[in-house]
């Protein structure tokens, strides 16, 4: 059997060659095989069924919908505070440029961090809010680093 699958995987294309040279006729991946199911869908599983109503109404009650928020909140101000180091990462490597030149690429990076919020959030208040909030925790967490490591 070594020798048919090394011949299969070197010639390619010539799996389904080999397996019918060795007698395995048919659909080997079962992919015109009908698809049976055991018996008729459980009451759950029907789509309009009372039982699925009354999911739905227990989770609009249970305000589990702010965690969803919430977590993409974290998410946005991960993703801002990765793209703030880089943007030290870039002013550390140009340390000789001019005043005017960093200043702009501050601009650049604010704009990229807040279309990352503005795509996210779909509204632009909350978008520049937690864009702000992450520059500003992206800098007491650095100019912190810098004054105990400093």
């Amino acid at each position: 059997m070594l020798p048919h699958f090394l011949r299969a995987v070197i010639i390619q294309g010539s799996l389904f060659n080999v397996l019918q040279e060795k007698g395995a006729g048919g659909d080997p991946t079962g992919a015109l095989a009908p698809r049976r199911l055991p018996g008729p869908p459980a009451e759950s599983e029907a789509p309009g069924a009372p039982i699925n109503r009354l999911v739905k109404k227990s989770l609009k009650k249970m305000k589990c919908f702010k965690v969803v928020i919430n977590l993409r909140t974290y998410m946005v101000i991960m993703l801002q505070l990765i793209i703030w180091s880089g943007y030290t990462l870039v002013e550390w490597l140009s340390k000789h440029d001019q005043l005017i030149y960093k200043v702009i690429m501050f601009f650049v990076f604010f704009y990229i961090s807040f279309q990352i919020g503005n795509k996210v959030f779909k509204t632009t208040a909350k978008a520049f809010f937690i864009t702000s909030l992450s520059l500003i925790t992206y800098t007491s967490i650095h100019f912190t680093l810098l004054l105990f490591l400093h």
